[in-house]
């Protein structure tokens, strides 16, 4: 259910990139399988560095005033780090965003 929400959270930023096309997920599994890495890449404002730099601080925002907290990327994060996964953010001002979760895949047991 975390990495569900945390999922919800990534789109809802994308969206709200104002994408030119498009929002992309894509999934695969690592090499040696294991863990798996799912990108959620959008074609819209992205984000200047100094954004970007704090995107995952706690109430955050490069947006203005009186929209939601800045808690959304932050929860994400902490919530994908709970699974020993990891959440990294690359943007270029104009082009997108692109944000990267790897999870480690945990044998089913037989």
């Amino acid at each position: 259910d975390q990495i569900r929400q945390a999922m919800i959270e990534l789109l809802h930023n994308a969206v709200q990139s104002s994408p030119r096309r498009s929002v992309h997920v894509t999934a695969q599994l690592e090499p040696g399988g294991q863990g798996v890495m799912v990108q959620v890449i959008d074609d819209g404002e992205g984000m200047d560095a100094h954004t970007l730099s704090h995107a995952m601080d706690p109430f955050f925002s490069a947006k203005p005033a009186g929209r939601r907290l800045g808690m959304g990327l932050p929860r994400a994060q902490q919530m994908i780090a709970g699974h020993d996964g990891t959440l990294e953010l690359r943007s270029t001002p104009g082009e997108g965003t692109t944000a990267t979760v790897t999870l480690p895949v945990v044998p089913v047991p037989s």
